[in-house]
């Protein structure tokens, strides 16, 4: 490769982890989307002069990689990514679907009991968050036809 990235461009930063409480899960989750959204809403480190962003209003983002956590992230970054870019298609590695109505996954007793591991794309739909969806490495079964006739005609699924 003739050019570094590094000596031209890119700048990589740790900004390391994001305070999270792990005693109620409804302040973790607006926790995760502050920290988020206060990362990608900063100027990025390498910005151009006229340089024009895909965000809303053209804004140029700080490209932010995030690794680690469980469930318990997509959503909240889902959130603070629509903030920035407005509604986004999610390419989603994992072998459950994760967009489960949450009375026919744990019955959601409570409005925060209806957003846990099984529901982030679920709600993510419903918020207008995420347009399109696609699963990569699935194996998990649609046990009810319900859920299976539900999940086809998903407006978000893309084949």
């Amino acid at each position: 490769m003739d050019t570094n990235p590094f000596h031209s461009w890119a700048t990589l930063v740790d900004c390391g982890d994001v305070p999270v409480t792990s005693y109620d899960n409804a302040w973790a989750i607006k926790q995760i989307q502050d920290g988020h959204q206060e990362l990608l809403h900063r100027e990025p480190a390498y910005n151009p002069k006229g340089a024009k962003g895909v965000g809303k209003n053209g804004k140029l983002h700080p490209r932010i990689i995030t690794l680690g956590g469980d469930h318990t992230i997509v959503l909240p970054l889902l959130r603070s990514i629509n903030s920035a870019y407005g509604p986004v298609t999610v390419i989603h590695f994992d072998s459950h679907l994760d967009t489960w109505k949450p009375k026919v996954f744990g019955g959601a007793a409570t409005k925060q009991s209806s957003i846990n591991h099984g529901t982030y794309f679920y709600w993510a739909h419903e918020e207008g968050i995420s347009q399109r969806l696609r699963h990569l490495t699935r194996r998990a079964p649609c046990e009810q036809y319900q859920h299976t006739l539900w999940y086809q005609n998903y407006p978000f699924w893309s084949e």
